[in-house]
Protein backbone atom coordinates (compact mmCIF):
# COMPACT_ATOMS: atom_id res chain seq x y z
CA UNK A 1 0.00 0.00 0.00
CA UNK A 2 1.28 3.33 -1.08
CA UNK A 3 1.62 5.61 2.06
CA UNK A 4 1.66 8.71 0.17
CA UNK A 5 -1.96 8.20 -1.01
CA UNK A 6 -3.63 7.93 1.98
CA UNK A 7 -3.81 9.98 4.82
CA UNK A 8 -5.73 8.81 7.74
CA UNK A 9 -3.97 6.31 10.05
CA UNK A 10 -6.72 5.65 12.91
CA UNK A 11 -6.99 3.76 15.90
CA UNK A 12 -10.60 2.31 16.33
CA UNK A 13 -12.96 1.99 19.27
CA UNK A 14 -16.28 0.39 18.72
CA UNK A 15 -19.27 1.17 21.05
CA UNK A 16 -22.52 -0.48 21.18
CA UNK A 17 -25.41 0.51 23.00
CA UNK A 18 -24.96 -2.88 25.25
CA UNK A 19 -21.29 -3.23 25.89
CA UNK A 20 -17.49 -2.02 24.88
CA UNK A 21 -14.81 -3.18 23.36
CA UNK A 22 -11.51 -1.82 22.01
CA UNK A 23 -10.10 -2.96 18.53
CA UNK A 24 -6.33 -1.18 19.14
CA UNK A 25 -6.09 -1.17 15.33
CA UNK A 26 -4.31 0.79 13.35
CA UNK A 27 -4.74 1.11 10.08
CA UNK A 28 -4.47 3.24 6.99
CA UNK A 29 -7.91 3.86 5.26
CA UNK A 30 -9.10 5.31 2.07
CA UNK A 31 -11.77 8.05 2.86
CA UNK A 32 -14.47 7.47 2.38
CA UNK A 33 -14.59 3.92 2.63
CA UNK A 34 -15.84 2.27 -1.21
CA UNK A 35 -15.09 -1.13 0.71
CA UNK A 36 -18.78 -0.47 1.81
CA UNK A 37 -19.80 -1.80 -1.67
CA UNK A 38 -21.81 -5.04 -2.03
CA UNK A 39 -20.52 -7.93 -3.02
CA UNK A 40 -21.60 -8.96 -6.91
CA UNK A 41 -24.12 -11.68 -4.47
CA UNK A 42 -25.28 -9.13 -2.51
CA UNK A 43 -25.90 -6.85 -5.48
CA UNK A 44 -28.13 -9.07 -7.07
CA UNK A 45 -30.16 -9.22 -3.98
CA UNK A 46 -30.20 -5.82 -3.18
CA UNK A 47 -29.74 -2.17 -3.80
CA UNK A 48 -26.86 -0.50 -3.57
CA UNK A 49 -26.84 0.65 -0.46
CA UNK A 50 -27.19 4.70 -0.39
CA UNK A 51 -24.32 6.83 0.98
CA UNK A 52 -25.55 9.91 3.14
CA UNK A 53 -22.70 12.19 4.90
CA UNK A 54 -23.52 14.45 7.16
CA UNK A 55 -20.78 17.46 7.63
CA UNK A 56 -20.36 19.42 10.13
CA UNK A 57 -17.74 22.52 10.34
CA UNK A 58 -14.84 23.31 13.43
CA UNK A 59 -16.37 20.63 15.48
CA UNK A 60 -14.81 20.00 18.81
CA UNK A 61 -15.64 16.92 19.86
CA UNK A 62 -16.33 17.24 23.40
CA UNK A 63 -19.65 19.06 22.46
CA UNK A 64 -21.10 15.16 21.92
CA UNK A 65 -22.55 12.55 24.29
CA UNK A 66 -21.23 9.69 22.45
CA UNK A 67 -17.55 10.93 22.78
CA UNK A 68 -17.69 12.82 26.20
CA UNK A 69 -18.99 9.58 27.88
CA UNK A 70 -16.04 8.02 27.02
CA UNK A 71 -13.81 10.50 28.76
CA UNK A 72 -13.24 11.13 32.13
CA UNK A 73 -15.09 13.86 33.96
CA UNK A 74 -12.29 16.50 33.87
CA UNK A 75 -11.75 15.78 30.39
CA UNK A 76 -15.47 15.78 29.47
CA UNK A 77 -16.43 18.81 30.89
CA UNK A 78 -13.66 21.61 30.23
CA UNK A 79 -15.96 24.87 30.46
CA UNK A 80 -17.76 23.79 33.78
CA UNK A 81 -18.99 20.74 35.56
CA UNK A 82 -22.04 19.30 34.43
CA UNK A 83 -21.91 21.79 31.54
CA UNK A 84 -22.66 19.77 27.88
CA UNK A 85 -25.38 19.43 25.28
CA UNK A 86 -27.41 16.45 25.02
CA UNK A 87 -26.68 15.30 21.72
CA UNK A 88 -29.01 11.96 21.30
CA UNK A 89 -29.44 11.96 17.72
CA UNK A 90 -25.96 11.66 16.52
CA UNK A 91 -25.29 9.37 19.53
CA UNK A 92 -28.02 7.71 18.28
CA UNK A 93 -25.71 7.08 15.43
CA UNK A 94 -23.01 5.88 17.30
CA UNK A 95 -24.68 3.86 19.43
CA UNK A 96 -26.02 1.10 16.65
CA UNK A 97 -22.88 1.80 14.50
CA UNK A 98 -19.12 2.05 14.99
CA UNK A 99 -17.40 5.33 16.97
CA UNK A 100 -13.85 6.31 15.77
CA UNK A 101 -12.26 7.29 18.89
CA UNK A 102 -8.75 8.23 17.12
CA UNK A 103 -9.57 10.05 13.92
CA UNK A 104 -7.49 12.90 12.72
CA UNK A 105 -7.71 15.90 10.61
CA UNK A 106 -5.02 15.37 7.55
CA UNK A 107 -4.55 19.27 8.10
CA UNK A 108 -6.64 21.00 10.74
CA UNK A 109 -7.67 23.50 8.41
CA UNK A 110 -11.38 23.58 6.57
CA UNK A 111 -9.73 23.65 2.82
CA UNK A 112 -6.95 21.28 3.02
CA UNK A 113 -9.12 18.45 5.54
CA UNK A 114 -12.07 18.85 3.09
CA UNK A 115 -9.46 17.81 -0.12
CA UNK A 116 -8.52 15.17 1.65
CA UNK A 117 -12.10 13.98 3.20
CA UNK A 118 -13.28 13.68 -0.21
CA UNK A 119 -9.96 12.69 -2.61
CA UNK A 120 -8.42 10.13 0.19
CA UNK A 121 -5.01 12.35 -0.74
CA UNK A 122 -2.71 14.43 1.30
CA UNK A 123 -2.62 18.31 0.67
CA UNK A 124 0.64 18.56 -1.40
CA UNK A 125 -1.35 16.01 -4.32
CA UNK A 126 -4.65 18.01 -4.24
CA UNK A 127 -3.16 21.08 -4.20
CA UNK A 128 -5.10 22.73 -1.68
CA UNK A 129 -2.18 23.30 1.28
CA UNK A 130 -4.25 26.03 2.97
CA UNK A 131 -7.40 27.53 3.00
CA UNK A 132 -9.34 29.47 -0.35
CA UNK A 133 -7.05 27.27 -2.95
CA UNK A 134 -8.40 25.55 -6.18
CA UNK A 135 -8.60 21.69 -6.06
CA UNK A 136 -6.26 20.13 -8.99
CA UNK A 137 -8.62 20.12 -11.77
CA UNK A 138 -7.51 16.56 -12.18
CA UNK A 139 -8.22 15.13 -8.76
CA UNK A 140 -10.77 11.95 -8.50
CA UNK A 141 -13.38 12.09 -5.70
CA UNK A 142 -15.30 9.78 -4.21
CA UNK A 143 -18.70 11.36 -6.13
CA UNK A 144 -17.07 10.41 -9.47
CA UNK A 145 -16.43 7.14 -8.16
CA UNK A 146 -19.89 6.51 -7.43
CA UNK A 147 -21.73 8.08 -10.34
CA UNK A 148 -19.45 5.98 -12.35
CA UNK A 149 -21.64 2.81 -10.96
CA UNK A 150 -24.87 4.33 -11.49
CA UNK A 151 -25.53 6.43 -8.24
CA UNK A 152 -27.72 10.37 -8.32
CA UNK A 153 -24.67 12.30 -6.25
CA UNK A 154 -24.95 15.86 -5.09
CA UNK A 155 -23.66 18.66 -2.30
CA UNK A 156 -25.27 20.97 0.03
CA UNK A 157 -23.41 23.73 1.53
CA UNK A 158 -20.14 24.81 2.24
CA UNK A 159 -17.39 23.28 -0.21
CA UNK A 160 -14.82 25.95 -0.02
CA UNK A 161 -12.44 24.10 -2.57
CA UNK A 162 -12.95 26.31 -5.50
CA UNK A 163 -10.75 29.34 -4.81
CA UNK A 164 -11.87 32.70 -3.01
CA UNK A 165 -14.95 32.63 -4.44
CA UNK A 166 -17.98 34.12 -1.69
CA UNK A 167 -20.52 32.60 -1.88
CA UNK A 168 -20.45 31.71 -4.70
CA UNK A 169 -23.37 29.26 -5.85
CA UNK A 170 -23.14 26.29 -7.95
CA UNK A 171 -19.41 26.26 -8.81
CA UNK A 172 -18.56 25.16 -12.33
CA UNK A 173 -16.75 22.10 -11.13
CA UNK A 174 -18.71 19.52 -10.25
CA UNK A 175 -15.86 16.71 -8.90
CA UNK A 176 -18.89 14.40 -9.42
CA UNK A 177 -21.50 16.01 -7.69
CA UNK A 178 -23.83 16.03 -10.80
CA UNK A 179 -26.49 17.80 -8.22
CA UNK A 180 -24.86 20.78 -6.91
CA UNK A 181 -27.33 23.69 -7.03
CA UNK A 182 -27.04 24.53 -3.24
CA UNK A 183 -23.29 24.04 -2.89
CA UNK A 184 -21.75 27.30 -2.56
CA UNK A 185 -18.09 27.99 -1.91
CA UNK A 186 -17.55 29.57 1.13
CA UNK A 187 -18.71 31.42 3.76
CA UNK A 188 -20.83 30.94 7.29
CA UNK A 189 -23.75 32.29 6.38
CA UNK A 190 -26.62 32.18 8.99
CA UNK A 191 -29.69 32.39 6.59
CA UNK A 192 -30.39 31.43 3.36
CA UNK A 193 -33.29 31.25 0.69
CA UNK A 194 -34.26 30.06 -2.56
CA UNK A 195 -36.87 32.01 -3.77
CA UNK A 196 -38.05 30.70 -7.45
CA UNK A 197 -35.71 27.73 -7.18
CA UNK A 198 -32.67 30.49 -6.42
CA UNK A 199 -30.80 29.77 -3.66
CA UNK A 200 -28.68 33.00 -2.03
CA UNK A 201 -28.02 34.42 1.30
CA UNK A 202 -31.34 35.69 2.83
CA UNK A 203 -29.04 38.52 4.79
CA UNK A 204 -27.36 41.60 2.44
CA UNK A 205 -25.90 44.85 3.06
CA UNK A 206 -27.46 48.00 1.46
CA UNK A 207 -24.67 47.49 -1.51
CA UNK A 208 -25.91 43.96 -1.91
CA UNK A 209 -23.13 42.33 -0.28
CA UNK A 210 -24.33 39.02 1.76
CA UNK A 211 -23.74 39.30 5.78
CA UNK A 212 -24.02 37.28 8.79
CA UNK A 213 -26.84 39.00 10.25
CA UNK A 214 -29.34 36.71 11.97
CA UNK A 215 -32.41 39.03 12.45
CA UNK A 216 -35.35 37.08 11.54
CA UNK A 217 -33.60 33.31 11.26
CA UNK A 218 -36.18 30.57 11.93
CA UNK A 219 -36.18 27.34 11.38
CA UNK A 220 -36.95 27.36 7.67
CA UNK A 221 -34.48 29.78 6.88
CA UNK A 222 -31.75 29.32 9.53
CA UNK A 223 -28.86 28.07 7.70
CA UNK A 224 -27.95 24.30 9.43
CA UNK A 225 -32.34 23.85 8.86
CA UNK A 226 -32.50 25.23 5.18
CA UNK A 227 -29.58 22.67 4.28
CA UNK A 228 -30.88 20.25 5.99
CA UNK A 229 -34.52 20.54 4.70
CA UNK A 230 -33.12 20.65 1.09
CA UNK A 231 -31.09 17.32 1.84
CA UNK A 232 -34.62 15.73 2.59
CA UNK A 233 -35.68 16.92 -0.56
CA UNK A 234 -33.37 15.53 -2.56
CA UNK A 235 -33.42 12.32 -1.12
CA UNK A 236 -37.08 12.28 -1.86
CA UNK A 237 -36.59 13.05 -5.23
CA UNK A 238 -34.01 10.18 -5.70
CA UNK A 239 -35.55 7.84 -2.74
CA UNK A 240 -36.30 4.59 -5.73
CA UNK A 241 -32.42 4.91 -7.21
CA UNK A 242 -29.12 4.85 -5.33
CA UNK A 243 -27.80 8.03 -4.07
CA UNK A 244 -24.48 9.57 -2.75
CA UNK A 245 -25.41 12.78 -0.96
CA UNK A 246 -22.84 14.97 1.35
CA UNK A 247 -24.72 17.64 3.27
CA UNK A 248 -21.69 20.31 4.64
CA UNK A 249 -23.69 22.44 7.53
CA UNK A 250 -21.27 25.60 8.14
CA UNK A 251 -21.66 25.93 12.01
CA UNK A 252 -20.73 25.23 14.43
CA UNK A 253 -17.71 27.09 13.31
CA UNK A 254 -17.99 30.96 14.51
CA UNK A 255 -19.34 33.53 14.20
CA UNK A 256 -20.65 32.09 18.02
CA UNK A 257 -24.51 32.67 16.55
CA UNK A 258 -27.73 30.98 16.12
CA UNK A 259 -30.97 31.26 16.04
CA UNK A 260 -34.15 31.07 18.66
CA UNK A 261 -34.66 29.53 21.08
CA UNK A 262 -30.82 27.92 20.43
CA UNK A 263 -30.02 30.81 21.41
CA UNK A 264 -31.07 30.71 24.85
CA UNK A 265 -31.13 27.40 26.13
CA UNK A 266 -27.31 27.94 27.44
CA UNK A 267 -27.16 31.08 28.57
CA UNK A 268 -26.36 32.28 32.13
CA UNK A 269 -24.71 28.63 32.68
CA UNK A 270 -21.26 28.76 34.67
CA UNK A 271 -18.46 28.65 32.19
CA UNK A 272 -15.00 28.59 32.93
CA UNK A 273 -11.75 28.48 31.35
CA UNK A 274 -10.30 24.93 30.34
CA UNK A 275 -7.44 23.76 32.60
CA UNK A 276 -5.37 24.25 29.88
CA UNK A 277 -5.90 27.80 29.78
CA UNK A 278 -2.84 29.66 30.15
CA UNK A 279 -2.19 33.63 30.29
CA UNK A 280 1.46 33.20 30.41
CA UNK A 281 3.38 32.67 27.48
CA UNK A 282 6.60 31.60 29.85
CA UNK A 283 7.72 27.94 28.15
CA UNK A 284 5.44 28.30 25.64
CA UNK A 285 6.94 27.84 21.78
CA UNK A 286 6.50 31.44 19.13
CA UNK A 287 3.50 29.56 16.79
CA UNK A 288 1.40 28.74 20.54
CA UNK A 289 2.10 32.61 21.73
CA UNK A 290 -0.89 33.87 19.71
CA UNK A 291 -3.64 33.94 22.15
CA UNK A 292 -7.01 33.79 19.84
CA UNK A 293 -9.76 33.09 22.56
CA UNK A 294 -11.25 36.69 22.00
CA UNK A 295 -15.08 36.44 21.14
CA UNK A 296 -16.01 32.77 22.25
CA UNK A 297 -19.41 32.49 23.20
CA UNK A 298 -19.49 29.34 24.42
CA UNK A 299 -23.15 28.83 24.89
CA UNK A 300 -24.08 30.08 21.04
CA UNK A 301 -21.68 27.08 20.32
CA UNK A 302 -23.84 24.37 22.56
CA UNK A 303 -26.85 25.95 20.89
CA UNK A 304 -25.11 25.55 17.57
CA UNK A 305 -24.82 21.61 18.26
CA UNK A 306 -27.57 21.56 19.81
CA UNK A 307 -29.66 22.85 16.35
CA UNK A 308 -27.34 20.62 14.38
CA UNK A 309 -28.38 17.34 16.50
CA UNK A 310 -32.10 18.27 16.60
CA UNK A 311 -31.52 18.58 12.34
CA UNK A 312 -29.84 15.18 12.30
CA UNK A 313 -32.97 13.72 14.14
CA UNK A 314 -35.18 15.22 11.63
CA UNK A 315 -33.13 13.51 8.50
CA UNK A 316 -33.28 10.29 10.67
CA UNK A 317 -36.81 10.34 11.04
CA UNK A 318 -37.36 11.15 7.82
CA UNK A 319 -35.20 8.11 6.39
CA UNK A 320 -37.11 5.96 8.83
CA UNK A 321 -40.40 6.70 7.76
CA UNK A 322 -39.31 6.06 4.13
CA UNK A 323 -37.85 2.77 4.51
CA UNK A 324 -34.57 4.25 3.95
CA UNK A 325 -32.42 3.30 7.24
CA UNK A 326 -31.92 -0.35 6.54
CA UNK A 327 -29.43 0.22 2.97
CA UNK A 328 -28.14 3.84 4.00
CA UNK A 329 -24.50 4.20 5.30
CA UNK A 330 -24.64 7.13 7.38
CA UNK A 331 -21.33 9.13 8.02
CA UNK A 332 -21.74 11.66 10.60
CA UNK A 333 -17.52 13.63 10.57
CA UNK A 334 -16.40 17.14 10.16
CA UNK A 335 -12.85 18.87 8.53
CA UNK A 336 -11.23 19.57 11.97
CA UNK A 337 -12.08 20.18 15.04
CA UNK A 338 -11.92 23.49 17.66
CA UNK A 339 -9.69 24.53 20.57
CA UNK A 340 -13.13 26.79 22.28
CA UNK A 341 -10.08 28.59 24.64
CA UNK A 342 -8.32 25.34 25.48
CA UNK A 343 -4.05 25.97 25.67
CA UNK A 344 -5.60 29.69 25.18
CA UNK A 345 -6.41 29.51 21.99
CA UNK A 346 -9.14 29.49 19.45
CA UNK A 347 -10.18 27.70 16.01
CA UNK A 348 -7.34 25.27 14.89
CA UNK A 349 -4.48 25.15 12.48
CA UNK A 350 -2.19 23.83 15.45
CA UNK A 351 -0.99 20.18 16.65
CA UNK A 352 -3.53 20.23 19.45
CA UNK A 353 -5.57 17.14 20.28
CA UNK A 354 -8.91 19.48 20.32
CA UNK A 355 -7.58 21.16 16.93
CA UNK A 356 -7.07 18.09 15.20
CA UNK A 357 -9.10 15.62 16.16
CA UNK A 358 -12.58 14.90 14.78
CA UNK A 359 -15.74 13.15 14.95
CA UNK A 360 -16.33 10.12 12.93
CA UNK A 361 -19.11 7.70 13.31
CA UNK A 362 -20.76 5.44 10.68
CA UNK A 363 -24.09 3.85 10.56
CA UNK A 364 -24.57 1.05 8.01
CA UNK A 365 -27.22 -1.53 9.66
CA UNK A 366 -27.09 -4.27 6.80
CA UNK A 367 -23.14 -4.43 7.73
CA UNK A 368 -22.85 -3.58 11.50
CA UNK A 369 -25.13 -4.26 14.14
CA UNK A 370 -25.05 -2.58 17.61
CA UNK A 371 -21.48 -1.46 16.88
CA UNK A 372 -19.95 -5.30 15.74
CA UNK A 373 -18.88 -5.34 12.19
Amino acid sequence: MNSKRYPFKICIQMKTASYRKRLDLCMLVLFPFLMFGCSALDQKRHQKPNLLIIHTDEHNFRTLGCYRELLSEEQAFVWGEGLNVETPNIDWLAHNGVLFTKCYASTPVCSPSRASFVTGMYPQHTGVTKNDISMYDEMITFAEILQSKGYHTGYLGKWHLDGEGKPQWEPERKFGFEDNRYMYNRGHWKKLEDTLGIPRVASIDEDGTPNYNLDGADEQSFTTDFLIDRTIRLISENKNDSFCFMVSIPDPHGPDRVRPPYDEMYTGLPFIDPGTYNKSEEGVPSWARKAKNAGIDQSQNFGMVKCIDDNVGKLIDYMRIEGLLQNTIIVFTSDHGDLRAEHHRHNKGVPLEASVKIPFIIYFPRKIMNGDS
